[in-house]
């Protein structure tokens, strides 16, 4: 049912059990993906996910966020702000610079509110971002600090301390299912 919701082609009976077979006796970090013609077929974490073949690319370059409420990002997403409780600090954008990267490498996170620092795939992990999504999730960056992850954190120092923050949310283009 959910297949056919999603207008993808119906694989066989018999490949259709075991595709699954083996989303019920996989692995919670095994990466399984079932080629169903126009759309991949993946498995994390005990959930399916519809995925295209053609992935788009993230951008190299560090890409300026004005403080518009919306920042649509070539074909890959939009970043949307909107005031709400927690989040970051409305005062950022005055700081300095405020740039979107996709390179998620040779930062370390700090999340406000929690102990320690953790790498990107530490928080990805925690919040359940499969891993073919991970280079198509925006760090928000304050001069050359990272501010906030969409989604999963805002960082040590970039948080609203008077309750009332930017809340940021990442919406990719297509949404996955």
């Amino acid at each position: 049912h959910w297949l056919r919701s999603h207008d993808v082609t119906m694989p066989s009976t018999r490949r259709l059990t075991e595709i699954v077979r083996q989303g019920l006796t996989a692995r919670a970090d095994s990466e399984i993906r079932f080629d169903l013609g126009r759309i991949l077929l993946r498995h994390y974490r005990d959930a399916f996910w519809l995925v295209s073949h053609q992935q788009p690319s993230p951008p190299h370059q560090l890409i300026p966020w004005d403080g518009d409420d919306t920042l649509v990002i070539d074909d890959i997403g939009r970043l949307q702000r909107r005031r709400a409780a927690g989040g970051m600090d409305v005062g950022a954008w005055r700081r300095a610079p405020v740039t979107v990267s996709f390179d998620n490498t040779g930062y370390r996170y700090r999340p406000a509110g929690r102990r320690g620092s953790r790498s990107f795939r530490q928080l990805a992990q925690e919040s359940g971002i499969p891993p073919w999504r991970r280079p198509l999730t925006p760090i928000i960056l304050v001069g050359d600090e990272v501010a906030a992850v969409p989604g999963i954190c805002v960082c040590e120092g970039f948080a609203a301390s008077d309750g009332s923050g930017w809340a940021i949310d990442w919406v990719p283009f297509p949404p996955q299912a």
